[in-house]
């Protein structure tokens, strides 16, 4: 559970950081805003711990960073 918050809120801390710049990227804005929703979504469900929370984690991960 620790390492979900830690993971989920480390990427949307930086990216909404890195949003500030003049040009926006909107495959990253729609990552990050899709993983916000997950989290919220995550609050009343445990969407997170199904595979296709799992796999947009990781699909996020892999093309934010």
């Amino acid at each position: 559970v620790i390492s979900y918050i830690f993971l989920v809120s480390f990427l949307i801390i930086k990216k909404i950081k890195s949003l500030n710049g003049d040009e926006i990227n909107f495959i990253n804005l729609g990552l990050t805003l899709g993983l916000v929703v997950l989290a919220t979504v995550n609050i009343f469900s445990p969407y997170l711990n199904h595979p296709l929370g799992i796999g947009y984690l990781m699909f996020a991960v892999i093309i934010l960073f």
